[in-house]
């Protein structure tokens, strides 16, 4: 320790002299190792947090300089005292707010892309309290902001700066909400680069951050809408001209999620969306198809928002026979879900009905199984069930023989039979209403679909499934 104590002393010494033959950069290369050696050693950690006082001053002095090794090093010393977390413990509050500014102005506006990049990842990798960030939140978004669309073209910088936006959401997850529309933009945007190791990377960020960014805030829904219409809708359809399909369907998806409810406010725009998508269904590339079904999942995730939450509503006596159920929902809200409905369904019905891929129509059974699970208590409704149980229970069980070797008979069944109660009386009590014939030998779904995606279908809807299925084998 008397060692560890008399290199720690060199560097303070080092650090308060002049910068003359580079002493800045010998006391930053020497506390960096030093930093490195004491990692995992407590009592070298406590002298290091003693000392920060006297050195985070010449850090954070530092980290603009001109010269770029003393910059980054500074920066490299700066990004391990901001994360151990016992030097952060003994950081005054005012101190680490200062730090982190003073990092944020620094990546905002140098000219050095390294700078930038070490920036970024300080950011992303400190360990300060909420009330630091708070204080210089709206600092952090221009630097994040600046970063990501950097001026050195640096895909590097953008990844730490796409980092550095999933460490600012997990800290202040409510406050990034509310300024989603300041730094999002330039994150979906490069879901249409014609870089794939860009277009990875924002869709790596986007799966961290969707918890807090969907459902949309208004703020964002307007700025994704200009962005489609200055820009992102041509940019899709130029994709799927050069033969990037499967790219422009999956950014579909994405922006589609980011108009969120309010997507259909805007008809012009919400129309432009759909004819995009539409090419994609109709092409003959099963791996398109497929793109397609999940880009039309996001329809339904971002049009059916959870109209029931938390515990479930008082749904009132039930009966077998007949529909005594209340719903908390106006029949005004009923016909305009309707519409929606009724669009969604349209492909799924097609898919279902068509000789197509196997992988593309389980694509398809997934994307129903999420429509049914988002309606929630509503499936039971008895115009929504018409709409989304019917057609495909009709096309299903009308041709038996074609659909038990394609596994949508099957897939039917099981999600009749999951939601069938005691789960031991699932698939027997089935099969003792003489629905299930022949063994299950065909089945290819996986029937984990339906635990996924859990339905609230009351008893009365599986009975009058069931007597579905037998007029429909008469």
């Amino acid at each position: 320790m008397s060692e560890f104590s008399a290199e720690l002393e060199e560097i303070l010494a080092l650090t308060a002299s002049p910068n003359v033959d580079g002493n800045r950069t010998l006391a930053y290369s020497k506390l960096l190792c030093l930093q490195g050696r004491s990692s995992d050693n407590p009592s070298s950690i406590r002298a290091l947090g003693e000392s920060c006082g006297s050195i985070l001053p010449h850090l954070v002095s530092d980290i603009p300089a001109d010269d770029e090794e003393i910059a980054a090093l500074a920066l490299k010393c700066l990004g391990f005292m901001i994360y151990h977390p016992m030097i952060v413990a003994v950081i005054p509050g005012n101190v680490a707010g200062e730090v982190l500014a003073s990092i944020a102005e620094v990546a905002r506006t140098t000219k050095m892309k390294l700078v930038c990049n070490l920036g970024m990842w300080c950011i992303s990798m400190q360990q300060l309290d909420e009330e630091a960030i708070r204080g210089h939140f709206q600092l952090l978004v221009m630097a994040v902001v600046h970063a990501i669309d950097n001026p050195f073209g640096s895909l590097s910088t953008t990844f730490e700066a796409f980092q550095a936006v999933i460490k600012l959401v997990e800290q202040t997850d409510q406050m990034m909400r509310e300024s989603s529309d300041l730094w999002l933009p330039p994150t979906y945007r490069r879901l249409l680069s014609d870089d794939k190791r860009a277009r990875d990377m924002a869709v790596r960020c986007l799966l961290k951050i969707k918890p807090t960014v969907i459902p949309p805030t208004l703020m964002l829904f307007k700025a994704v809408r200009i962005d489609l219409k200055d820009s992102l809708l041509l940019k899709m359809k130029e994709m799927i001209k050069d033969g990037y399909k499967v790219q422009a369907v999956q950014a579909w998806g994405w922006l589609i999620r980011l108009l969120g409810n309010y997507a259909t406010k805007d008809r012009h725009v919400f129309n432009d969306m759909l004819k995009v998508l539409e090419s994609a269904f109709l092409d003959s590339d099963p791996q398109v198809q497929i793109a397609s079904q999940v880009a039309w999942q996001g329809l339904v995730e971002a049009v059916i928002p959870p109209l029931l939450t938390g515990k479930e509503k008082d749904m009132g006596k039930q009966t077998p026979d007949r529909e005594k159920f209340t719903l908390d929902v106006g029949e005004s809200r009923i016909n305009g879900l309707l519409r929606i409905l009724k669009l969604i369904m349209t492909p799924i019905v097609g898919i279902v009905s068509s000789q197509c891929n196997l992988a593309v129509r389980s694509a398809c059974f997934d994307t129903w199984s999420i429509l049914l699970h988002k309606l929630h208590t509503l499936v039971n409704h008895q115009a929504i069930r018409t709409v989304v149980l019917k057609p495909v229970f009709e096309v299903v069980f009308r041709k038996k023989e074609e659909n038990v070797g394609n596994g949508s008979w099957d897939l039917c069944l099981d999600m009749l039979d999951h939601s069938m109660l005691p789960p031991e009386g699932r698939r027997t009590t089935l099969a003792s209403d003489n629905v299930i014939l022949d063994s299950l030998e065909h089945v290819t779904f996986s029937r984990s679909t339906w635990r996924q995606y859990p339905m609230k279908l009351l008893p009365f809807v599986i009975l009058s499934s069931i007597s579905t299925l037998k007029s429909l084998k008469c």
